[in-house]
C-alpha cells in the first residue's frame, strides 16, 4: 500500500512554511519549555523554505554559509529581498543556534519576536522571477 504523502509537500514552498509555522504554533513547544526543540523546529521551517523556494541546499549549510549565500544572491540580483530581511534571518539563524549549541534561553518576548521574524523573512524572500527575454 502506496502511502499517501502530507498535504503540506502539495503546497508551495511558502504555503508549506506558513502551515508549518502555524502548526509549531499549536504544539506550544516553548511555552512548556521545549526551547530548543522550537527553534529546531523554527529555523528547519525557515531553512525548508530557503531550500524548495530558492532550489539550494540550505538544510545542510551553517549558518554563515546560508547568509553569505544569500548575500552573493542579492549581488547578482537574483532574489528578491532586502539586507534587512538577510539581518534578520542571520539573527533568527544566529539566536537559534545559540539555544541549541550554548544553552541559551531567550525570553518569551524575545522568542514571539523570533517567530514574528521568521514569518517576515519567509514572505520577504523570493527568487527573481526569470523575465521571457532573458531566456532567448
Amino acid at each position: 500500500v502506496q502511502e499517501e504523502k502530507p498535504l503540506y509537500k502539495m503546497l508551495p514552498p511558502f504555503e508549506e512554511a506558513i502551515y508549518k509555522l502555524n502548526e509549531l504554533d499549536s504544539k506550544l513547544l516553548w511555552q512548556n519549555n521545549h526551547v530548543k526543540e522550537y527553534y529546531s523546529e523554527l529555523t528547519e521551517i525557515v531553512r525548508n523554505y530557503i531550500e524548495r523556494e530558492l532550489q539550494v541546499p540550505a538544510l545542510e549549510k551553517t549558518t554563515d554559509e546560508i547568509i553569505e549565500m544569500l548575500r552573493d544572491f542579492q549581488n547578482a540580483n537574483t532574489i528578491n529581498t532586502s539586507k534587512e530581511t538577510i539581518k534578520k534571518l542571520k539573527e533568527l539563524l544566529q539566536e537559534a543556534d545559540l539555544v541549541k549549541f550554548a544553552k541559551s534561553k531567550p525570553m518569551s518576548i524575545e522568542i514571539e519576536e523570533d517567530r514574528k521574524d521568521a514569518q517576515e523573512i519567509i514572505s520577504n524572500l523570493k527568487p527573481k522571477p526569470i523575465k521571457k527575454d532573458e531566456l532567448e
